[in-house]
């Protein structure tokens, strides 16, 4: 979309081999022209002015076509999360190096996230939270943050705050997140001790202009307050035209306008 019209790119009979599926996961981009998407079967990189589109494929390389979530640290990295590890791209060779071994195992990664400190977050379906000093190339394995140690998608807010979105235990907020010598604390809000619609959550985002935080999870939109009220969307107290969403939502972001 450019603001007029709507363009769309697909496999079809003239392109049928176009995308490496119509099943679109996640999205970035890069900053150089170039719009990276994951999907179900590999990674996509689409040229935005030519529409040409070049595949990656992880499967043979021990790692998953299942890709996650795609994050572009710079003008030069790409980094890559799937169901089988993490991998980052190197612009000047065109290839993919995998991270495994000691420093992160090969597990499936969910979210990835630079915060404002220039930290790599990394956030795992089992494995808890990574994150990686790219200033001295040390990786951090941070404590549990919850009984099965989910983390489904990994978020900071204008406060500096890092929040962890699970997938079955809530959201959880990280007290001290940079200490390395023990005083960090989760502090978790599921439906057992909060009103939030759900503990199943895909997506955080923040509203730049109130600063509310909005939880997109299995069961609909939540967005809590700076007061740390969840109001809930579908919610049988509101308005019948604001039950617009019957089903989970998979991603949000906040656009340049706010």
């Amino acid at each position: 979309y450019d603001g007029y019209s709507i363009k769309s790119y697909k496999n079809d009979i003239n392109h049928p081999h176009l995308l490496t599926s119509a099943d679109i996961k996640c999205m970035a981009d890069d900053g150089k022209g170039h719009l990276w998407f994951g999907t179900f079967s590999g990674l996509n990189m689409m040229d935005k002015h030519t529409g040409k589109v070049k595949q990656y494929h992880f499967d043979n390389r021990g790692g998953s076509d299942y890709i996650n979530t795609v994050l572009c640290y710079n003008e030069v990295n790409v980094w890559v999360g799937n169901e089988n590890g993490l991998s980052v791209y190197n612009r000047q060779t065109d290839r993919f190096h995998q991270i495994c071994g000691r420093n992160i195992p090969n597990v499936g990664v969910k979210s990835i996230m630079k915060d404002s400190r220039g930290y790599i977050w990394v956030g795992t379906r089992e494995n808890g939270v990574y994150k990686y000093d790219i200033r001295n190339k040390r990786w951090l394995h941070l404590p549990k943050v919850n009984k099965i140690n989910s983390a489904q998608v990994v978020f900071e807010d204008s406060h500096h705050r890092i929040w962890i979105g699970s997938w079955g235990c809530g959201l959880c907020l990280i007290i001290n997140p940079y200490d390395e010598n023990g005083k960090q604390k989760i502090v978790t809000m599921n439906t057992g001790n909060s009103n939030i619609a759900s503990n199943f959550i895909n997506t955080i985002a923040e509203n730049p202009n109130d600063h509310t935080l909005w939880i997109g999870t299995t069961e609909g939109l939540s967005v809590r307050s700076k007061d740390g009220i969840f109001v809930n969307y579908p919610d049988q107290q509101m308005p019948e035209e604001w039950n617009y969403m019957s089903r989970g939502i998979n991603h949000m972001m906040t656009d340049k306008d706010g």
